[in-house]
């Protein structure tokens, strides 16, 4: 190979990392607009709430409607049951949708709901509601409801059989909202829950973390930092914070896990200017909404999920054979770069292990085209010593040993 070839060739590669390196714009020349607060997909069908009003795409967000015709403010509140999709508005007002979004006929307004809904949640059996004074819960898709005792908060998570509320601290309930039990004290912001998994978002102290149904928590973003929206897909976590420097100064930060949510780096690349208020996935990309609709005139933005968590793929290579290579350096301090290739599409398990066997880190969980790869691995708080990386995929297996020195 000679020098110009050599040269055309790696900035080719350059250039293409590059290329996927970006937060692309959603749904620009479409009716999509104001400040959006709540992301979900449903069906493949995408629906975002805001200011003004609820709206849904139907191809991955290139195009959006406004589900709700007329004046609807604040549709900020979205849940789905077996029986249909709902979304509350901040004018006290709840619409459902029973045909895959495409009508949304206004259900029958209750006394209780005045002073605007501020979220609504779905199990198998019920929905519930969270206003400015009451909590209510209906068990006949919305025909009827029913006042429990007010938990006080704002935001409202289903998980495992618990129901919870966040707002001056956060709540459980293990009766369906019957009866609560504060299990953090703190002014809380956002939740995620799974499973025996609670992530908590404060509002002025980071975000904690527990492991055993909230019995204790750790604080694993500290600082003078409020939290705005937590999501985790598979093992990544995803946390939108603004660290707070007052008087006047607050900066917006994405702070993203591959391992679980046990440690966090941030991933705040051009989105130093937006405040994200919430996340999804969908067809391989994590979609952020923002709440400065008025400043930067994008509501939605997408990004490739293996490029948020440090995935690189070489494009316009097309392997003829699975390969792990040898980490580079090796040994290395602190960070260094695995690739891998695989010769077709399918789930790809990339986990780091120390000498004993035990799992350290998980690198990849995701289903990633043919192709080559490279992702960063940073040894954060490990100790000096010998480490092992394992590739699983489409039925191949390769470890390799690489070393550690701090």
């Amino acid at each position: 190979m000679n020098k110009i070839t050599f040269i055309i060739i790696f900035l080719f590669i350059v250039s293409s990392l590059n290329l996927y390196s970006q937060w692309i714009p959603v749904g620009l020349g479409t009716p999509l607009g104001g400040d959006i607060n709540e992301l979900k997909v449903y069906n493949s069908k995408m629906y975002a709430g805001g200011t003004v009003t609820l709206f849904r795409s139907t191809d991955n967000g290139n195009n959006w409607n406004g589900c709700i015709q007329g004046f609807a403010l604040y549709a900020w509140n979205i849940a789905k049951n077996n029986y249909a999709i709902y979304c509350g508005l901040g004018s006290s007002t709840m619409y459902y949708s029973t045909d895959d979004g495409e009508t949304w006929p206004q259900m029958t307004t209750f006394p209780q709901l005045a002073g605007g809904i501020h979220d609504i949640e779905c199990d198998n059996n019920f929905i519930y509601t969270q206003t400015a004074m009451y909590f209510l819960k209906s068990s006949n898709n919305g025909q009827n409801w029913v006042t429990e005792n007010n938990p006080g908060g704002f935001v409202l998570f289903y998980s495992n059989g618990r129901l919870y509320s966040a707002g001056a601290g956060l709540k459980v309930s293990t009766n369906n909202g019957t009866n609560w039990t504060v299990i953090f004290n703190q002014p809380t912001t956002s939740i995620f829950v799974e499973d025996s998994v609670i992530f908590a978002g404060s509002q002025d102290n980071g975000l904690y973390r527990s492991g055993n149904y909230g019995q204790n928590f750790i604080n694993i973003i500290p600082g003078y930092i409020r939290v705005n929206a937590i999501y985790k897909y598979n093992d990544y976590v995803f946390v939108a914070a603004d660290t707070m420097n007052p008087p006047f100064y607050t900066a917006h930060n994405l702070y993203v896990s591959t391992n679980k949510g046990f440690s966090f780096i941030k991933r705040n690349q051009g989105l130093d200017s937006v405040s994200i208020t919430s996340f999804t996935y969908h067809d391989n990309y994590i979609y952020i909404s923002v709440g400065n609709y008025g400043t930067t005139n994008v509501a939605i933005y997408k990004r490739l999920l293996q490029d948020i968590i440090g995935i690189k793929k070489y494009e316009g290579i097309v392997p003829e054979s699975f390969e792990l290579y040898q980490n580079y350096p090796n040994p290395f301090n602190k960070t260094t770069i695995i690739k891998f290739q695989t010769k077709s599409n399918g789930l790809v398990e990339l986990k780091v292990f120390d000498l004993s066997g035990k799992e350290i880190k998980t690198l990849i969980n995701e289903n990633l085209n043919a192709g080559l790869y490279q992702v960063e691995f940073d040894s954060e708080s490990l100790t000096s010593g010998v480490y092992f990386y394992k590739l699983v995929t489409n039925g191949f297996e390769s470890v390799k040993k690489m070393i550690l020195v701090k």
